[in-house]
């Protein structure tokens, strides 16, 4: 009877364990542009197609729309606020060769300001970022507001390439809108790839330095008011 209670118990332990692992991954299928976009959890991450068709040289393309709330706060050993990281799976031999990234969602919930935001396509020798297109801070280029600079990293041997914004400012419990105007982040996919085709968006704030609340302000204050007079 012990015996049973425990593989009973083991069991469902185990089920438990596979069903809090599926709901850490959230899959949105996109259909239309034939691609599976993997990452957070659904409160996390969400996606949608704004439009699919094919350009005048007969190559497919899919405009998206992506939405991220960033919620963890930075590692207290590192500083390092833990970065979404999106797995697009091709679906079949009519996906999308080139995607555009209309716009994005990001709220920062991590309770401190960012100073940075980077895009790091971690591409497999798959797919490229199309700076020409993106245009960053042109007249019709990808918004990166409130930052007012930006800077393409390839990082050789690593097969990864970077966007990197800097600059500005995106306060804690504020919402960054990149992409918003007439611009997208444009990701070029190879043709030639292997089947499925597969690569990764990894995207991560860059913590800027913590403003004391005015009450500890006031307190340290007081505490280097002290200090002085008693060094006088």
């Amino acid at each position: 009877m012990g015996l049973a209670r425990s593989a009973i118990v083991l069991c469902l332990l185990a089920i438990c364990a596979l069903t809090a692992h599926a709901e850490m991954i959230n899959t949105f299928t996109l259909d239309a542009a034939g691609w599976q976009i993997s990452g957070p959890p659904a409160y996390d991450f969400g996606v949608a197609v704004d439009a699919v068709g094919t350009d005048p040289n007969g190559q497919k393309y899919a405009v998206i729309e992506i939405d991220k709330n960033f919620r963890d706060g930075p590692d207290p050993q590192t500083g390092v606020i833990p970065p979404i990281v999106l797995n697009f799976t091709q679906m079949g031999d009519g996906s999308a060769m080139r995607l555009f990234i209309d716009d994005e969602s990001v709220a920062n919930l991590t309770g401190v300001s960012w100073r940075g935001f980077d895009w790091v396509l971690m591409q497999n020798g798959v797919a490229t970022f199309n700076q020409d297109l993106t245009n960053v801070g042109g007249l019709n280029g990808f918004s990166v507001a409130p930052f007012s600079q930006h800077q393409w990293i390839v990082s050789p041997g690593m097969d990864n390439q970077t966007l990197a914004a800097s600059g500005g400012v995106v306060p804690a419990g504020s919402t960054f809108q990149p992409g918003a105007g007439p611009g997208n982040l444009v990701i070029d996919i190879q043709p030639a790839g292997p089947w499925p085709m597969s690569f990764s968006l990894k995207e991560l704030p860059i913590p800027g330095v913590s403003v004391p609340e005015p009450a500890s302000l006031a307190m340290m204050l007081a505490g280097a008011v002290a200090l002085w007079r008693r060094r006088k």
